[in-house]
């Protein structure tokens, strides 16, 4: 039986090349996450575990724990690719 929730797609964008070194451990936990899901190709969680981590961005933006550029860049490489 095929698993409805799994894809052979990308759920983000490779080609975005970002050093995560600097950011707080929540965020690395999270895109941690994101890329098991990624190589699992399970799109259902990685969309669930994605809204966490847009939410957990808009207030570390909005707090100035990280940039402008950080913010972008992370929506841009980890939002919905496929």
């Amino acid at each position: 039986m095929e698993d409805k929730f799994k894809t052979d797609k990308p759920l983000y964008d490779h080609s975005i090349s970002y050093d995560t070194s600097k950011l707080p451990q929540e965020l690395k936990d999270y895109i941690e996450k994101l890329e098991e899901y990624d190589k699992e190709g399970n799109w259902f969680d990685y969309d669930i575990v994605f809204d966490q981590f847009e939410i957990i961005l808009k207030g570390y933006i909005r707090h100035k724990i990280i940039t402008d550029y950080d913010f972008n860049i992370l929506l841009r490489k980890y939002g919905w690719y496929v």
